[in-house]
Order: C-alpha cells, then sequence, then structure tokens
C-alpha cells in the first residue's frame, strides 16, 4: 500500500517529476523544460519500480526529482487528515 500510495503521488503529478518543479535555471537546468516528457512507472509483480518518461522528450527524471516531488506532496501530512469530503 506504501509503495503504491508513494506512485500514485509521483505520477499524477506529471510534469513536476520530470523536472518542472525541480528545475532551477542556472542552478538546476532541465534539458528542454519547454516540452517536457510524462512520466511512466515500470512495475515488478514485487511493487518495486522505475520511473522513467517518454524517451526523446524533454525534462529529466533522476532522484532528486523524485525525491524533490515527493517531498512537495508530504511537507504537511497533517493536513492531510483535515481534508473537508464532499
Amino acid at each position: 500500500m506504501g509503495k503504491g500510495t508513494c506512485l500514485g503521488h509521483l505520477l499524477e503529478c506529471a510534469g513536476q517529476i520530470t523536472g518542472g518543479y525541480y528545475a532551477d535555471p542556472g542552478f538546476k537546468d532541465i534539458p528542454h523544460l519547454e516540452r517536457l516528457g510524462f512520466p511512466i512507472a515500470e512495475i515488478d509483480e514485487n511493487g518495486d519500480a522505475v520511473i522513467t518518461k517518454v524517451a526523446g522528450s524533454g525534462g529529466r527524471v533522476c532522484v532528486d526529482t523524485c525525491k524533490e516531488q515527493m517531498l512537495y506532496e508530504i511537507h504537511r501530512p497533517d493536513s492531510y487528515s483535515q481534508a473537508t469530503l464532499f
């Protein structure tokens, strides 16, 4: 469940995990930011995954892009429990 939750959070962010959130021109350059590729998760039977993107598309998928997006997603885990559901 935990792996699935993390992967779901990362994949639903689309261009953010391929460098959109991570990019900081001049400090953390992302190639072809104007045409980011969408992420793809290759998941095995154990639930382990490799996150990649469409070959030839812009952006970058690396440990750092994934870490920064995951930290963004969970920076206030206490606020998830306070959400109002309609």
